[in-house]
């Protein structure tokens, strides 16, 4: 008697150029190997959702899930994707792919896990302000009104002797 015995394993995996980091981190990521798809397909929407619940991601739908882009297939099936780190509470994130056309080669899953990243800081507050923003420049316009204000306070105070609490 004779006895074939073959095994079929396939992995789709991401290599990332960073795995932690706060949001708003550039991240660029590829398929792992060479050919991991069979050819050029369409992008593939890419998301993070928490390691704590991705088992039981089964749709593209599910509401936990947040996009950070589209894995990129070309002619040779190699993927490719650069995200940045959407603004979410810090943690163990898994990255995941949505690929219809890979069920029947994953056991009937269209949502599958391809990496994990660790969001290591709180998402920025968006009312602090930085260099050149908007909110930058109104404080300083604020802030030289207000210098000028004083100072024709003081100089008129200085040349008419009056110290009342107005210029005018």
């Amino acid at each position: 008697m004779l006895v074939l015995v073959t095994a079929a394993s396939a992995a789709l995996f991401l290599t990332l150029s960073k795995t932690s980091g706060p949001p708003g981190t550039s991240v660029k990521g590829h398929t792992g190997g060479t050919g991991a798809f069979p050819g050029p397909m369409a992008p593939l929407p890419t998301y993070f959702v928490s390691q704590a619940i991705a088992d039981s991601v089964t749709s593209p739908n599910d509401p936990r899930l947040v996009l950070v882009g589209q894995l990129q297939v070309d002619a040779h099936g190699d993927g490719i994707i650069t995200f940045v780190v959407p603004s979410v509470p810090p943690g163990p994130f898994a990255l995941m792919v949505s690929c219809p056309s890979c069920g029947p080669v994953s056991a009937g899953r269209v949502m599958l896990p391809v990496g994990e990243f660790q969001i290591t800081s709180e998402p920025a507050d968006t009312a602090v302000a930085h260099p050149g923003s908007p909110y930058t420049l109104l404080g300083v316009f604020f802030l030289v009104g207000a210098g000028l204000s004083m100072l024709r306070f003081v100089l008129h105070a200085w040349t008419t002797g009056d110290r009342s609490d107005s210029p005018n």
